[in-house]
């Protein structure tokens, strides 16, 4: 078994030798140091560590037969509980920092680089979107948002999921994409767009803006009821005037 196949379970806490160790066990059923050195080509000097460490994680187990340690694999759905409890711990460790994070009603606001960057902005705001909220959406011209169209779609999806109105202004060159966007909680509307930045506002108290340039796009989420307002107060007028 190839263990570059297996590169996830390095996420989960486990080496590469581990991994090796743990397949090889897994095609043996059971076996003792010799052979697994053998096959895995890892000195006897290292087996045993390898083996502790796997026995601690739960991979491993042993018997003993003749005086001799005879070493046998756990069933790799054990890999989903080891799963499942870092699950937990993470969640316990977010829940911490959660009840750590300073709570203020001034004027706040985030940056983000990149498309990662970009990706984070949306789980921010697809946390805070719900039925209560209108969002209202000024894009940008066509050709200058291709590469975030993944993240564009998961956030659409979510929206239709969760049941939420919005609005949608659209570069007229791109009414493809606008008729794919319409459904029973979406209106679209077209106009003439020539920037390469977007905007949007959710609700009446956050404002993000986004731009793409280069390889390296950038985005600010803003959370102030005076700047959301000013500019969904601009997005209502050309909406309005907006066949």
């Amino acid at each position: 078994m190839d263990v570059e196949q297996l590169t996830e379970l390095q996420e989960l806490g486990f080496t590469k030798p581990e991994i090796k160790v743990y397949t090889t066990l897994l095609e043996l059923n059971e076996s003792k140091t010799g052979k697994l050195c053998f096959l895995t080509k890892i000195p006897n000097s290292r087996i045993y560590s390898i083996l502790d460490s796997l026995i601690d994680k739960g991979l491993v187990s042993y018997k003993i037969t003749n005086k001799i340690k005879v070493y046998m694999p756990a069933p790799p759905e054990i890999l989903k509980s080891i799963l499942d409890e870092k699950h937990k711990k993470i969640l316990s460790a977010v829940k911490l920092l959660q009840e750590k994070k300073t709570k203020v009603s001034n004027f706040q606001y985030k940056t983000f680089n990149n498309v990662k960057g970009i990706r984070s902005m949306f789980l921010e705001i697809n946390n805070v979107m719900n039925k209560n909220l209108v969002l209202s959406y000024y894009t940008s011209a066509k050709g200058s948002y291709e590469r975030l169209m993944g993240i564009f779609n998961e956030h659409h999806d979510l929206k239709i999921s969760k049941k939420i109105k919005s609005r949608i202004l659209i570069s007229n060159e791109n009414k493809d994409l606008g008729e794919r966007r319409k459904n029973k909680y979406t209106e679209v509307k077209y106009i003439s767009i020539d920037s390469s930045a977007e905007w949007g506002v959710i609700g009446d108290k956050m404002l993000f803006i986004f731009y793409i340039m280069g390889d390296d796009p950038k985005g600010i989420l803003i959370e102030d009821q005076v700047i959301a307002n000013t500019f969904k107060k601009t997005f209502e007028k050309i909406w309005d005037k907006t066949k």
